[in-house]
């Protein structure tokens, strides 16, 4: 059996040219091409206003706290992300999960005890 390399350029001849009368496809002809929905950016909007917010207040934050401290506080986060899938999705969460759950809160407030420069409204 004789095999024969394909030439990812879909040209026949070498160097990448086209040959005389077609002319190379764009670059960018390999994309989908872009389409704006006008139904779909109001979906989208409100998500992109809370990720402008969690950025503004994670700096915020870090005006308040140390960074070592911002760290076990971001810790909370899988926390409220199993709180608000149960509250707005319905998602109901096992026993084990809940008791994780449990040592991450724990590790949490170990970490606040000792954080010397703790600050209630940088929390």
């Amino acid at each position: 059996a004789q095999y024969s390399a394909i030439n990812p350029s879909g040209f026949d001849n070498e160097g990448g040219q086209a040959p005389r009368g077609e002319q190379k496809p764009s670059f960018f002809a390999q994309f989908p091409k872009a389409e704006y929905l006008l139904g779909h950016a109001k979906q989208i909007f409100p998500l992109s206003l809370i990720f402008v917010g969690m950025i503004t207040f994670n700096n915020l934050c870090l005006k308040w706290v140390e960074v070592s401290f911002y760290n076990v506080a971001r810790s909370l986060t899988i926390v409220f992300n199993v709180f608000l899938s149960r509250v707005f999705l319905g998602i109901p969460t096992s026993f084990k999960t809940m008791l994780c759950l449990v040592v991450v809160i724990v590790g949490f407030l170990m970490g606040s005890k000792g954080e010397i420069n703790f600050s209630v409204l940088g929390t």
